[in-house]
């Protein structure tokens, strides 16, 4: 988790040999500092509390663009505690999916939060996808989907490698030997920003440009990408058509023998 709270109850983050405790089960957690990811704090011995939250790096360059009163917000329902990963503009829930995810367990979340939106990180799967961009629109294709995704009843917007972000507005039945196809919208950053973020944003991301950590993974990500065996990878993207998806240009797409 990128905050922890002190003995005053106040949101901190981790310095070495600091001494905080969770939010939610009030445990002591340990201070993460190291250099491969941002400094964060974690349970002893993965002893976590919370089964829906999930850290990655990708996860914590999101958080780091919100103002600590807004990032990793406790939400209780009884009994019951979990953290959000963001809570955006008007109280929008944003939470952030970068690995698999059961469609029990989508459904669990939505039902708990209510009013959210999905940013599903595409790094590990965008090899697969391919788009066509249309006039206000781009057709997508999928091979090997997270057919998960497709039970969420909330927004779903993809976070590409290249820093686009797409909203799936309709996947159809998927059938067999062929990829999912469907349809949806590439967002600009700015629109982006300004329905979801502007008003939970810190002072430097104010300006509503997007910031480089959440910009363009392509160096980082595609060394870890996994194809299918018999796939043909092309460097191609439709979307790269349009000038405001000129960083777009690059996306490797998936083509089938």
């Amino acid at each position: 988790m990128l905050y922890a709270i002190n003995a005053r109850g106040e949101k901190v983050q981790a310095t070495p040999r600091g001494i905080a405790f969770c939010p939610v089960c009030r445990r002591a957690v340990v201070a993460r500092c190291g250099t491969c990811k941002a400094r964060h704090w974690a349970h002893k011995h993965g002893e976590g509390c919370d089964p829906w939250f999930e850290e990655t790096a990708w996860h914590l360059a999101w958080k780091s663009i919100v103002r600590p009163e807004s990032c990793e917000v406790v939400i209780r329902r009884g009994k019951t505690a979990h953290r959000a990963d963001i809570v955006g503009n008007r109280n929008t829930v944003i939470e952030l999916q970068h690995s698999p995810i059961a469609p029990e367990e989508m459904r669990a979340r939505e039902k708990f939060y209510g009013k959210m939106i999905w940013i599903i990180d595409a790094a590990c799967f965008f090899g697969n996808m391919s788009f066509v961009l249309k006039d206000d629109y781009a057709l997508m294709a999928w091979h090997y989907p997270r057919t998960a995704l497709l039970t969420a009843k909330k927004p779903i917007y993809f976070h590409l490698p290249c820093g686009n972000i797409f909203r799936l507005e309709c996947a159809y039945p998927k059938r067999r030997g062929h990829p999912l196809s469907g349809w949806g919208r590439f967002m600009g950053w700015k629109p982006f920003f300004h329905l979801y973020f502007s008003s939970v944003a810190k002072q430097q991301y104010s300006d509503g440009l997007q910031p480089d950590i959440i910009k363009d993974r392509r160096d980082i990500e595609l060394s870890r990408l996994k194809f299918h065996h018999s796939s043909r990878l092309t460097p191609r993207c439709d979307c790269g058509l349009s000038p405001e998806y000129s960083n777009c240009n690059q996306i490797v797409t998936f083509s089938p023998d």
